[in-house]
């Protein structure tokens, strides 16, 4: 954290991948006075459901900063995947999985910068 308070610039959205640290630290990353509004937070079953602490570090994550990864090689293996960890993000966050797939989605549009795309997340 010390690197980016330090830096006069920084890319405009930042993605920290299968975030594996404490729900303190989400906290101290988002409200980083400069940067904090850039980071973003990706959780994947394949990677995270191995942590305890997973569920309290997603329930940190500001909601429009929230991102859902498969994580995995074996195409076999992403959809099942992807609604377990929608449904511990869901947990996390107290709603259901459904609303974590609008928001994860509608997040993922913003990040790489389809915001405002209607028809960006049928393409994918």
């Amino acid at each position: 954290m010390d690197y980016f308070r330090a830096q006069t610039s920084v890319p405009p959205r930042i993605y920290l991948h299968s975030y594996g640290g404490a729900g303190g630290t989400v906290r101290s990353w988002s409200r980083m006075k400069k940067w904090g509004d850039r980071f973003y937070f990706g959780f994947s079953h394949a990677v995270n459901s191995r942590s305890p602490k997973t569920p309290k570090a997603i329930a940190e994550v500001p909601t429009n900063r929230l991102l859902l990864e498969s994580d995995r090689e074996e195409s076999g293996c992403v959809e099942e995947d992807l609604e377990k960890m929608l449904l511990v993000m869901g947990d996390a966050k107290g709603v259901l999985g459904d609303e974590i797939l609008h928001v994860t989605t509608a997040n993922a549009l913003k990040f790489y910068g389809y915001e405002g795309d209607e028809s960006a997340a049928d393409r994918w």
